[in-house]
């Protein structure tokens, strides 16, 4: 019996193509609400879902990178410190969708969409705190 039938699936993923997870698919809308809510001040709050709810998953691509090449208040942008160093901390993935690393993602699929991003499989229950 070969050792992978002895292993869960998605271990065997480490690393995963910008390109797969740079897709309408992988946009987690559940993680992303609640992370909104997590970081918006509460008299910025209105309901989540007016402010949320229009946005496609290609216009949520496009604010996380436009967001990336953004410097302030750091001397260099994350979009800047990929370039130069790669991506240092795994995308994490929650039921086949990102739960944490959307910049991380955006910015890897502009640079080069067959970049290996290394990925994190966790389960829903599991707590993950959002870093960035």
């Amino acid at each position: 019996m070969p050792a992978s039938d002895h292993v869960h699936p998605q271990q065997l993923r480490l690393f995963m193509p910008a390109k797969e997870l740079h897709t309408a698919e992988m946009v987690d809308t559940r993680e992303i609400e609640q992370m909104m809510r997590r970081f918006t001040p509460s008299s910025e709050q209105t309901d989540p879902n007016d402010r949320w709810a229009d946005e496609t998953p290609d216009a949520l691509w496009d604010r996380k990178l436009t967001e990336s090449k953004r410097s302030a208040p750091f001397d260099i942008s994350r979009h800047e410190q990929i370039s130069e160093h790669g991506i240092l901390r795994p995308v994490v993935l929650t039921e086949g969708q990102i739960r944490d690393g959307y910049h991380r993602v955006a910015i890897a699929n502009d640079l080069n969409p067959d970049t290996e991003v290394p990925v994190e499989h966790k389960e829903r229950s599991e707590p993950h705190d959002f870093k960035g």
